[in-house]
């Protein structure tokens, strides 16, 4: 089962902190949706607001085109799995997987066989005889999981439920989120702080920031293309680097930067920058490159450090511009001191507010 999901002008104030300002938001049916966000950024507020944990102080929550926002949680078309699974640690792996069930009067031969298919679901057959101390991190994650799924929500919210797991694990257990979503077809609403989490399982990331939506959008376009500095800076590591807009001509927009005379195709919100503006041009470290043809940035390396899939290089533009961070492959040789000359596609830089 599955619904569409829509959040309107929901508020929530704590005293007179206000943790969510108005925040609306559609999801479609089936989808993958993700809310990230730092720390009190309100994420965790809002998905409470729609199980019905919390109530909105102003707003309203549609689940299938029903407004459920005066409903209990026991009566929305929704389930919630919690970073710290909340199994019944008297019952087996089986019980608990059939739990909601018997909660909603099916006979027990049919809830344990339902209880038998979720766990094949989670890759957990012949598991429902043991206990939940048997089990490892990730095992209880996927009992948590099937129980969930068990009662056939319309809507599964996932609070953090991968935050207490060591990094293999929690990188397969994406995998596998990701993998069961499919099948099951079901609207998930997913809740973290991590930015690769966030991308490797969502349809669509929601960025939240102050209690309101900062950005949201496919993973690669939140990326990619950002449309404000704090979504840039939070999902991931970005250069920004002051410019000013001298002119347009040709089909693009001209840009005086400290690194030298830049030039963007004039398209979307660029058509409306003025002559004059300042901004910042963003470029993740990942597209300033030796190899890569375009605007070529000569420079010292300040320091490099191995991150496994990659050399963190710092260097220090020449004759001037801020310090910059580029990925280099593992096997680059560069050291402190050295000088180094690397470049960057304009298409793939990003134009950003000034602050």
């Amino acid at each position: 089962m599955t619904a569409p999901v829509e959040l309107v002008a929901i508020t929530r104030d704590f005293g007179a902190t206000r943790a969510l300002d108005g925040v609306s938001l559609g999801l479609s049916a089936g989808e993958f949706a993700v809310l990230l966000g730092p720390s009190g950024c309100g994420k965790t507020t809002l998905l409470g607001i729609l199980g019905g944990f919390l109530a909105p102080s102003a707003g309203h929550v549609l689940i299938g085109g029903q407004d459920v926002t005066a409903l209990p949680p026991a009566r929305r078309p929704t389930t919630t799995v919690f970073q710290d699974y909340a199994l019944f640690p008297h019952m087996s792996v089986a019980q608990n997987v059939a739990f909601g069930l018997r909660m909603r009067g099916m006979r027990r031969l049919a809830r344990m066989a339902r209880a038998d298919e979720m766990l094949a679901l989670v890759g957990l057959q012949g598991a429902g005889t043991r206990r939940p101390h048997e089990l490892s991190g990730g095992q209880r994650q996927r009992v948590a999981l099937a129980r969930a799924l068990a009662v056939e929500p319309d809507v599964l919210l996932l609070d953090e439920p991968l935050g207490a797991l060591d990094l293999k694990l929690r990188r397969q257990m994406q995998d596998e989120l990701k993998s069961i979503q499919r099948r099951v077809g079901t609207t998930f609403v997913h809740v973290t702080h991590d930015q690769e989490e966030a991308m490797a399982i969502a349809d669509r990331i929601v960025v939240m920031n102050g209690g309101r939506i900062e950005d949201e959008g496919t993973p690669q376009r939140v990326y990619l293309r950002p449309r404000s500095r704090f979504t840039a800076a939070f999902m991931g590591e970005i250069n920004l680097v002051p410019a000013r807009v001298g002119g347009a001509g040709d089909g693009h927009l001209l840009l005086e930067t400290a690194l030298g005379p830049v030039r963007l195709a004039l398209k979307g919100d660029l058509s409306a920058v003025q002559p004059g503006a300042r901004l910042a041009l963003g470029i993740r470290p990942e597209h300033l490159r030796p190899d890569e043809a375009g605007l070529r940035i000569p420079g010292t390396v300040i320091e490099t450090i191995f991150s496994g899939t990659h050399q963190r290089v710092r260097l220090q533009p020449s004759p001037a511009g801020p310090p910059l961070v580029a990925h280099l492959p593992q096997g680059a040789r560069v050291a402190p001191g050295e000088a180094i000359t690397l470049a960057f596609d304009p298409a793939a830089a990003v134009l950003l507010p000034e602050a």
